[in-house]
C-alpha cells in the first residue's frame, strides 16, 4: 500500500510534536494523526476520541505489519520535516550574517518603517499633551 505523509511541525514545549495526514493509496484520507514526544523517542498516536474517562482510537491499523508501515512512513516525514527546518533556520542565520548586524533585509525595512512612523507621528502625540496640560493650568 502506498503511503503519503505530511507533517506540520508544532512549536511548543507540550509533548506533541507535530500532527500529520495521510493519503493511503491516492483514494482515503486520514487527518489528525499526532507525532509525540515519549521517553524513548518520538511516536505516533492515532486519532481518538473520548469515551467515558478514557481515550479510544477511532482510525488504527488491523494488523502489525500495517502498523509499523504506517508509524515509519509518518515518522520519516516528521523527520524529514524537522530537518528541512534545521537547514531553513541555518539558511536564514547565514543570510541575517550577510545582510549585517544579524538583522534581514526585511527586519531592517520593517525597523526602518516603524522608526519613520515614530518620528513622524511624535510631534502629535507630544501637542496633544501640551494642549492637555495648558488647559489645566486655567483652570
Amino acid at each position: 500500500m502506498k503511503i503519503n505523509a505530511k507533517v506540520n511541525l508544532i512549536n511548543n514545549d507540550s509533548k506533541m510534536k507535530g500532527v500529520a495526514d495521510i493519503v493511503l493509496d491516492d483514494v482515503f484520507v486520514i487527518k489528525g494523526i499526532r507525532v509525540m514526544e515519549g521517553q524513548n523517542g518520538a511516536f505516533v498516536s492515532m486519532p481518538s476520541q473520548k469515551v467515558g474517562s478514557e481515550y479510544r482510537e477511532t482510525v488504527f491499523p488491523i494488523t502489525a505489519k500495517f502498523r509499523e508501515q504506517l508509524m515509519g512512513s509518518v515518522l520519516s516525514a516528521y523527520e524529514q520535516k524537522l530537518q528541512e527546518g534545521l537547514e531553513n533556520e541555518e539558511k536564514e542565520k547565514q543570510d541575517s550574517e550577510k545582510n549585517g548586524k544579524g538583522k534581514s533585509k526585511k527586519q531592517a525595512h520593517d525597523r526602518t518603517f516603524a522608526d519613520k512612523q515614530t518620528s513622524e507621528s511624535a510631534p502629535e502625540d507630544n501637542q496633544e499633551v501640551d494642549e492637555g496640560m495648558s488647559g489645566m493650568g486655567g483652570m
